[in-house]
């Protein structure tokens, strides 16, 4: 099965680690902005998934590593937004990359 490169490139978008900001604001906002967050926080994690299931093609190992997600992983993976279930999801992307020889490269630079 072939996977487009559009549709790789637009799981991968999903999965950017966003910034914490330290400005005020109201309490209105700052409910909406949970409420976004958590939007966000789904939709990144259904698109970690697809790419869960999807890593154990040797092919879509390969786009990935173009697209350089090993490093948008790492980050992920440290970030304090992710929760235990992205963690989890993180860490089995990982491993299925790892089963590729061309990510342990990657993955040693990433440990070390």
């Amino acid at each position: 099965m072939a996977h487009d490169v559009g549709y790789l490139a637009g799981l991968v978008s999903k999965i950017g680690v966003v910034e914490e900001e330290d400005e005020e604001v109201d309490t209105d906002e700052e409910e909406a902005e949970v409420e976004d967050e958590h939007g966000a926080h789904s939709c990144r994690l259904r698109a970690l998934k697809r790419l869960w299931d999807m890593s154990v093609n040797q092919r879509v190992c390969a786009q990935l590593d173009e697209m350089g997600v090993v490093d948008m992983l790492e980050a992920l993976l440290l970030s304090p937004q992710s929760s235990p279930r992205m963690q989890e999801v993180v860490i089995g992307l990982l491993a299925n990359l790892a089963a590729d020889g061309v990510f342990m490269i990657h993955l040693d630079h990433c440990v070390m």
